[in-house]
């Protein structure tokens, strides 16, 4: 939800962090932007000065997680977004399960695809592909029909949250892309941005949003 539009101001990015799968706040977590540095409060919220018309990356780094590297573009306004931390042991058990053991020397990059309706709410698209421009082992999209949760897929289910999971990414340069149904276009959250290369960190979640319309 945009909240400033002077860009003589400072421009405030809010980050609310739960844990996955439970959605309970993680409180007293120092988390990065540039600079620009806070502890999230008994909420998982912490507001932080962001830079206006670039990328940015917010770091979280929490003992028995994966550390957290969250990317985006800020064309000038402030804004409000909600993350997860994974615990290693979720994703351990997750992908055992699954048969496919995680690499640490590799990442993890979470693409989320949403759309907007009429009222600006944002909610999970359906049927959105994502393609990376590097090979992953692997990719998994949330499924409520399967017994692990997930199936593999790189196209986003109805119903379903619209995560696109690669796992055991090369660390490294990846610039991802998505193709929407009914002929949309996709910019990075918040801003308007229909491309972004984002980094993959050894034994990290990287994760990046996207705005469909």
């Amino acid at each position: 939800t945009d909240t400033d539009t002077d860009t003589d101001v400072d421009v405030y990015g809010r980050f609310v962090v739960t844990d996955y799968p439970s959605g309970t706040p993680i409180s007293g977590l120092t988390v990065d932007v540039g600079t620009a540095s806070g502890k999230t409060d008994a909420k998982g919220e912490v507001s932080l000065v962001v830079p206006t018309w670039s990328p940015y990356e917010a770091t979280a780094v929490l003992a028995g997680y994966h550390d957290l590297h969250v990317f985006g573009y800020n064309d000038g306004e402030g804004f409000s977004l909600g993350t997860s931390m994974v615990a290693e042991a979720t994703t351990a058990a997750l992908l055992g399960a699954m048969g496919v053991p995680q690499d640490p020397a590799d990442g993890v990059l979470i693409n989320i695809v949403y759309t907007m309706d009429e009222k600006g709410a944002l909610t999970f698209l359906g049927d959105a592909r994502v393609d990376l421009d590097v090979s992953a082992d692997v990719t998994i999209v949330p499924d409520s029909s399967s017994p692990y949760g997930f199936s593999a897929g790189s196209t986003t289910l109805t119903g379903n949250q619209a995560w696109v999971i690669a796992v055991n990414v090369p660390a490294g340069d990846v610039s991802p892309s998505v193709t929407a149904p009914d002929g949309m276009s996709c910019v990075v959250f918040p801003g308007e941005e229909g491309s972004m290369t984002v980094q993959v960190y050894p034994n990290a979640l990287s994760m990046l949003l996207w705005v469909c319309s």
